[in-house]
């Protein structure tokens, strides 16, 4: 009776579960291309496509909030530039350090690869690069800290769904709830059992 009813159980997970087979983390390869007799390809990737959807909506954000501060609408975009270039730098940065290691194994993954981006080290090298960015306008910090608070939440939020994407960082604990989905690279989490058999299901975010 015990292990009907764990069957049971483990049936309702798996309707309960929504099934994803993939990630799309790429969305379009363009190419070979041949430059100087060497083949190139462009890939369009999913995270690289919502990374940037973000930057432009934080300066949309952002420029419609200027003028009511009587603040040059240019300041927006000044700010969200430096601040992905050093969000982005930072970013790498504390992943290469915190997996120093792992990078040592292959140098070149460092400037190469299109993983390993880490949140803290992105928001702090934002933060710095915004700072100065105020300084040289001569724009309050706390006026900057209050115009980038709604873009950073937008730019984090569609960043996120990039992540989702692309199957990066989005795994948690097994879950039964309706809104859950599978990831393709469950190679890199804890190899998670199931009574759904190859079903392997996770809470989002």
């Amino acid at each position: 009776m015990k292990n009907r009813g764990a069957g049971v159980s483990g049936l309702r997970a798996c309707l309960r579960t929504i099934v994803v087979d993939a990630m799309i983390p790429i969305l379009l390869r363009l190419g070979p291309f041949h430059l100087f007799g060497h083949p190139l390809t462009l890939t369009i990737y999913s995270y690289g496509l919502m990374m940037a959807l973000g930057f432009i909506a934080a300066d949309l954000v952002i420029s419609a909030d200027c003028p009511r501060r009587g603040i040059d609408p240019e300041y927006a975009t000044a700010v969200v530039l430096w601040g992905a270039l050093g969000g982005i730098v930072d970013a790498r940065l504390y992943d290469v350090i915190d997996n120093w290691r792992l990078y040592m194994v292959d140098p070149v993954t460092i400037v190469w690869s299109g993983s390993g981006f880490v949140w803290f080290g992105g928001f702090i090298g934002g933060v710095t690069a915004a700072y100065f960015v105020a300084r040289h306008y001569k724009v309050s910090v706390g006026a900057t800290a209050d115009m980038c608070g709604p873009a950073l939440a937008i730019g984090q939020a569609l960043g996120r769904i990039g992540c989702h994407l692309s199957g990066d960082g989005d795994w948690g604990a097994p879950s039964t709830a309706s809104f859950a989905s599978t990831s393709c690279c469950w190679e890199r989490a804890a190899s998670w059992s199931s009574s759904c058999g190859s079903i392997r299901a996770c809470s989002l975010g």
